[in-house]
């Protein structure tokens, strides 16, 4: 996948960075265990990571590609784990990072150069194609 995302992106001529996660190093996260929540661990420190090269790139936003199928499966995990109305709304198509998570840590990690960055989806709208 790293390796279509980079040819895509060198054809269109726009910067690409493939990076692997720093499980362990500096102040990321060590790796998971079999009885840890992986895809919650793993989805920190890819924003973590994301946020860090933000800021090395002086950039104030980030366009994600998550679309209309994320937008139902982010509201079904919600629903799961209980989450409020506020919860089941579903992802926002721009909002300022390390804001809404309600967790003490994003304010940390992100501060106020989170509240000067922002996150876009602009395809949650739209389908996912097969």
């Amino acid at each position: 996948m790293a390796r279509q995302a980079a040819m895509l992106a060198e054809s269109l001529g726009v910067e690409h960075i493939t990076t692997k996660l720093p499980w362990g190093k500096e102040d990321y996260p060590p790796k998971p265990g079999p009885d840890e929540k992986m895809e919650e661990i793993a989805r920190d420190i890819r924003q973590m990571v994301l946020f860090r090269h933000m800021k090395d790139m002086n950039a104030n936003s980030l366009a994600l590609g998550h679309h209309a199928d994320d937008q139902v499966e982010t509201m079904l995990m919600r629903l799961g784990r209980g989450s409020t109305q506020v919860g089941l709304s579903g992802m926002r198509p721009c909002r300022r990072w390390g804001m809404g998570s309600g967790r003490p840590e994003d304010d940390e990690t992100y501060g106020i150069q989170g509240l000067r960055k922002w996150i876009v989806r602009p395809l949650l709208g739209v389908g996912k194609v097969s």
